[in-house]
């Protein structure tokens, strides 16, 4: 097996951290399950075409139940270069510098597992990426446009069962959607 293989695996292992809380119901909340069990969060990114979705990107995540947010990070760091000028009168060159940017799929999440079969889902997903230039919009030469979407969320869901949280229209065509899923890992 690659090395590239585990890479998933690895991932979804090192998003695994912190311990879950007691279970018991906090005052007022839902019953909780025991808590401390693994969840697998599943983050579907893709296009509606005629009333139809076409997955784009899927994702995986490990979170446990009641601990601190996971947190995944899958993408680029894309440069963006930047210019200063040399000061009036200096035969000085300009100097291009670069600033950093997430490109890819960023997700921070809370997990719950509540009786009934249910999970609560908290947190925020942000999807970025490399965009064409709309027309009228005058950038400088090489410099990456960069679209951003960016969902917070708090939501219950039915475990194993997707549930779309948002459809945003694209500004190169289409709509765009995402849609999670959360199961209990035995």
């Amino acid at each position: 097996m690659s090395s590239r293989a585990w890479l998933p695996f690895l991932v979804a292992l090192s998003l695994t951290c912190g311990a879950g809380s007691s279970g018991a119901a906090e005052e007022g909340g839902p019953a909780r399950a025991p808590a401390g069990r693994n969840v697998q969060v599943t983050i579907t990114i893709g296009d509606v075409e005629e009333g139809a979705g076409v997955v784009v990107r899927k994702y995986r995540m490990l979170a446990r139940d009641g601990a601190p947010r996971a947190r995944m990070l899958m993408g680029w760091r894309t440069p963006i270069p930047t210019a200063r000028a040399a000061a009036d009168g200096s035969a000085d060159a300009p100097v291009t510098t670069y600033v950093y940017q997430n490109v890819g799929l960023t997700a921070q999440v809370e997990t719950r597992v509540l009786e009934g079969g249910h999970i609560a889902l908290d947190g925020v997903i942000e999807l970025s990426a490399v965009r064409a230039i709309l027309p009228g919009l005058e950038v400088p030469a090489n410099m990456p446009i960069i679209g951003t979407f960016q969902q917070e969320l708090s939501v219950v869901l039915d475990a194993g069962k997707p549930l779309r949280v948002a459809e945003v229209p694209d500004p190169e065509g289409g709509t765009l959607y995402l849609e999670l899923t959360a199961s209990v890992l035995d």
